[in-house]
């Protein structure tokens, strides 16, 4: 398709010469943004969509940077481009395909879903456009259509990008079943420099942020050893409890970290996270769709939010780990249950928990217990030892396994598996800690520290 006809109106010519004129460095372009502004200004709302359907047509038809000099002016001017739901949608997929390499499919895929959430949020209740498009290019059996096959073809892609867009609406078709809520993404954040007095006992990664290697096998801890993390549970329990009495609407997971690190002062405690292999704060703030190890930064909880906080301390050489998943304000029924199931999987796998007991029957409680109430576990993440060392043996897995070690007295170690709403995959972003779904869903979480005792099971952190 040519925008280059007779029947393209003279302002979608103009448009469309404005946009040939952008270049790379966008600290150029504030003429030409201010050129197609003025221009927008004298059309009307029928010639707006008409300048936006003639675009799409030439990033269809053409190929070149038009696209990706298109995706900087849409992204100036979305609102008033957004008329047309028949053909914003097509613009967008035009504008994805084309500003990323064909090889790059897992970026695509991410960009493809995040726009279909946005989509989907910006007109609450109605017809995702942009999944109606994906559907559209799509045949009963997934296959590539008509109207697909012609579009594929248009973009000069290689067609195994069919699926992923057949991926894309598979997850994205009941994204309403997900419940309300705002994707998170990171906000900026100052990394504080934390002090703390002599009669605190420091671990030995406070400075250097690399730990000692623990041992490859689990140890087994003395009375009186664990005596000393029980003292530190505790202290990480009563911690967790007075975030949870403390947070609220409007409060920024920073002053939670805040508080956090005052607590720990207040009980001569070291916040464990804090330079743990680099970790820049003193306890994991995770909103919504974060699965773990999100990093304290400044956005404000909002109505509605679900916030994962795992707090560790280390008191006297040991460590106590616990975390839960808090409402704020009024939750959605699918995010109540989401962090309803997680908690009941903590603690139904620690009732099977004793010596002589197969570390798999954590895994399989677990499994079992989420799947059955419709949610997923999110794997990569296990449980672990826990004494002197923040993180040794045994790996403690929340999934089906055929794992054969079994549990012994003495042992001290985690149950803190992970649930999400949707998919089990998880990406790290470039900070290298905080876990996002790939799905963009929701995920709750609740830890425990335990003993495994002579005749059975002792929690820490209560």
């Amino acid at each position: 398709m040519q925008t280059d006809g007779d029947n393209v109106p003279p302002y979608s010519k103009q448009a469309i010469e404005i946009i040939d004129r952008i270049q790379q460095r966008e600290a150029d372009n504030a003429m030409v943004i201010s050129q197609f502004k003025s221009l927008l200004e004298g059309l009307s709302e029928e010639q707006a969509r008409q300048v936006m359907n003639d675009c799409h047509k030439k990033c269809l038809g053409h190929g070149g940077d038009f696209p990706q000099k298109f995706a900087f002016v849409y992204s100036q001017f979305r609102k008033q481009l957004f008329h047309s739901p028949q053909s914003a949608p097509m613009l967008q997929l035009a504008v994805l395909f084309k500003s990323n390499s064909p090889d790059d499919y897992t970026a695509l895929l991410n960009q493809l879903r995040l726009e279909v959430v946005k989509d989907t949020q910006r007109e609450p209740g109605a017809k995702c456009h942009l999944l109606m498009m994906l559907e559209s290019l799509i045949s009963e059996g997934g296959r590539l259509g008509e109207d697909g096959k012609k579009f594929y073809e248009g973009q000069g892609v290689d067609k195994s990008l069919l699926q992923l867009s057949c991926q894309v609406v598979h997850e994205m078709k009941n994204l309403k079943s997900h419940g309300s809520y705002e994707i998170v993404r990171p906000h900026p954040r100052v990394d504080k420099k934390r002090s703390f007095p002599s009669e605190i006992s420091l671990p030995p990664y406070h400075e250097s942020g690399i730990p000692p290697e623990p041992s490859k096998t689990p140890d087994l801890k003395a009375a009186w050893q664990v005596e000393q993390m029980r003292k530190a549970g505790k202290i990480a329990r009563s911690i967790l409890k007075t975030v949870g009495q403390s947070i609220k609407i409007g409060m920024r997971a920073d002053e939670i970290d805040d508080l956090v690190y005052e607590m720990c002062l207040a009980n001569r405690a070291y916040p464990s996270p804090l330079n743990y292999r680099g970790f820049p704060s003193s306890c994991c703030t995770s909103v919504n769709n974060v699965a773990c190890h999100g990093i304290p930064d400044s956005r404000p909880l909002s109505n509605g939010d679900i916030i994962t906080v795992d707090v560790t301390v280390y008191l006297d050489g040991y460590h106590g780990d616990c975390a839960e998943t808090f409402l704020i304000g009024e939750v959605d029924e699918f995010g109540r249950h989401l962090v309803d199931v997680a908690r009941l999987c903590r603690d139904e796998a620690i009732q099977h928990c004793g010596p002589g007991q197969p570390f798999q029957v954590i895994g399989h409680i677990v499994e079992t217990t989420a799947e059955k109430h419709g949610l997923k576990v999110v794997p990569v993440f296990a449980g672990h030892g826990i004494g002197t060392y923040f993180h040794g043996p045994p790996d403690v897995l929340h999934c089906h396994n055929n794992g054969e070690e079994q549990m012994t007295s003495g042992m001290v170690f985690t149950v803190e598996p992970i649930l999400s709403q949707g998919g089990s995959q998880v990406v790290i972003l470039e900070d290298g800690w905080t876990a996002m779904t790939l799905d963009n869903a929701r995920t709750a979480q609740f830890e425990h520290t335990i003993h495994i005792t002579d005749d059975g099971v002792e929690i820490l952190t209560l």
